[in-house]
């Protein structure tokens, strides 16, 4: 696995038959990136855990779960990514606000809440997952969505903010 790693304090833990392809970047600071067998990460995506100092942050990719180009999933408490997913491109999975939006010093603290994707969750291109959100298993993410709520299992979602569309079997 050669990859483009950046890190202070942190690791990142590859397991069996793991592929990152050229251009991916990988950066940990007080946190850590956990990839299952058979993960396939694309060019130009970046997965960043760094601990928001409540804690170390923690990225986790199931098995055989693929991941396209152009993507970012940041971490400042938890992403979990079950098994089999399919991650299109440009997606975005964030887990904090990064900043507040009235600036004042003694407003200085950001929001955060771990984001947790099931298996075989397909995620179309362009999404925005935000923070706090859970996807439950076999549901489908419409491209160009943002979703600010929680995705029932079996559940097609599109739009912004991302509604429910229609009761899925799963995808194939």
């Amino acid at each position: 696995m050669t990859i483009a790693l950046q890190y202070a304090r942190g690791r990142v833990r590859g397991f069996r038959n793991v592929r990152v392809l050229p251009g991916a970047k990988f950066v940990t600071n007080y946190g850590e990136i956990a990839l299952a067998r058979d993960v396939r990460i694309s060019e130009r995506t970046i997965l960043t855990a760094t601990g928001d100092g409540r804690g170390p942050a923690l990225i986790s990719v199931g098995a055989r779960t693929i991941i396209r180009q152009d993507c970012k999933i940041d971490a400042t408490t938890a992403v979990t990514i079950g098994a089999d997913c399919q991650i299109s491109w440009g997606v975005q999975i964030l887990d904090t606000d990064y900043h507040t939006v009235d600036y004042t010093p003694s407003k200085t603290s950001t929001k955060s809440a771990p984001v947790a994707i099931g298996d075989r969750v397909w995620v179309g291109t362009g999404v925005i997952i935000l923070k706090g959100v859970t996807v439950g298993d076999f549901a489908v993410i419409g491209a160009g969505s943002v979703v600010t709520r929680d995705v029932p299992a079996h559940t097609l979602v599109a739009g912004n903010p991302a509604r429910a569309i229609r009761v899925v079997d799963g995808w194939h």
